[in-house]
């Protein structure tokens, strides 16, 4: 059954030139959800000697139509805060490993998100200049932008495009690559946004964390989508996969990041590690909860910022107890690491008592240090999964390959 939708009139600042007016927007939005989700980066220096200086990105979600973000935290301080070229905010951490060192950097936010629904009747009326700065950071300049206003119809048209194109190596396409093989929705909204500009058409793609059947993700997991600029509306999203959802966004998906195209750009979507040897492994997550408790959401927060200022406490892990969901998951996990069995052993137990299938990943990622961390880590992957691997971490990693990761 359609969720009841509240309508919604926003205002934004359209500039063009020195000029400036304002557009009145019409969407219509669901009452919003509650969410809790952090970013994390985890390095390991695998090597037999120093690493330099390695630099950390990560991409933090914002406020959108229909997206809320409330507070961010970080741990550890980022060494600073600032924003790329398209106005995505992003967090820098820059950090050495010792030979066999671990760091982690992460975020954790609290946010609500609503489904959207744009007027479609109310896009295709009003054509109107594209504003100077949106025309600058999004679209190839070709002389004739003023006569080629945004429609959609120009938009389904490039998107169906890009679908019949996408797996296939031909030549000729107006861009200057063909357009790679693997269709991964981060594949097809860079494409959009690719081709979308070569026809004078503002557009950017947008990367997310999605609530699904898991809570959690592996290096470049994730979706991503594109969003139009139509003059009289704003940014308005579209799905390439899907015609049917041109102008919707859905409330279980948390944009992190919105921007132009990149040539040659980092594939990860949450951010990237620069400086980075091949003896250093980097495991990007992601972690989305769908806020069933909003208090114990609110909780798991307040207990994430105390922790911050204690990081080195070999009893800050228990007192996540009880706090069993995505989130804090994904908060116990630097504890995996310390050094400390009786901590490793701790925090497995409180990850695996989410009964949580997915949670394996985090335990036998951890895998490796001594024999009896490894112990504790195998007892509560084998309980979690009722394989019978026991610290053989490349059994585990075959299995965990085939079960539970999505397909590439």
């Amino acid at each position: 059954m359609e969720k009841p939708f509240t309508k919604a009139l926003l205002l934004v600042l359209a500039l063009s030139g020195a000029a400036a007016a304002a557009a009145e927007l019409g969407f219509e939005t669901s009452k919003p959800q509650p969410q809790a989700l952090t970013g994390s980066v985890h390095l390991h220096n695998t090597g037999t000697a120093p690493t330099g200086e390695i630099e950390i990105v990560m991409y933090l979600p914002r406020n959108l139509a229909g997206q809320k973000v409330f507070n961010l935290d970080f741990l550890p301080a980022p060494a600073g805060i600032e924003e790329d070229r398209w106005l995505q905010k992003l967090a820098r951490w820059k950090v050495s490993l010792q030979p066999g060192g671990h760091f982690f950097a992460m975020w954790v936010a609290r946010a609500a998100a609503a489904d959207v629904r744009f007027d479609l009747d109310r896009l295709r009326k009003a054509a109107l200049p594209v504003p100077l700065p949106v025309r600058s950071l999004y679209v190839w300049e070709s002389g004739d932008i003023e006569n080629r206003q945004p429609s959609i119809e120009r938009a389904l048209g490039l998107a169906a495009y890009v679908r019949r194109t996408v797996s296939q190596d031909i030549s000729g396409l107006p861009f200057p690559q063909a357009i790679p093989r693997h269709e991964t929705p981060l594949v097809l909204a860079n494409a959009m946004t690719a081709i979308c500009h070569a026809n004078d058409l503002p557009c950017r793609t947008v990367a997310a964390y999605v609530a699904g059947t898991s809570e959690f993700s592996i290096d470049t997991a994730g979706t991503a989508w594109n969003e139009i600029y139509f003059p009289q509306s704003g940014w308005v999203p579209m799905l390439v996969a899907d015609a049917q959802e041109f102008g919707r966004r859905r409330a279980e998906r948390i944009a992190v990041r919105t921007s132009g195209h990149e040539t040659g750009g980092h594939p990860q979507f949450w951010g990237y590690v620069s400086g980075a040897g091949d003896d250093v492994r980097v495991v990007h997550r992601g972690y989305f909860s769908r806020a069933r408790n909003a208090r114990s959401e609110s909780e798991t927060i307040v207990l994430f910022q105390s922790l911050a200022q204690q990081v080195d406490s070999s009893q800050a892990a228990t007192r996540l107890a009880g706090q069993t969901g995505s989130l804090a998951i994904g908060l116990l996990e630097p504890y995996l690491y310390r050094g400390d069995a009786r901590l490793a052993e701790t925090a497995a137990a409180l990850i695996g008592s989410s009964r949580q299938k997915h949670a394996v990943v985090i335990l036998v990622d951890a895998m490796g240090q001594t024999p009896e961390i490894d112990k504790s880590l195998a007892a509560q992957a084998e309980a979690l999964t009722g394989q019978a691997f026991g610290a053989r971490r490349d059994e585990w990693l075959a299995w965990i390959r085939k079960e539970l990761l999505p397909a590439r």
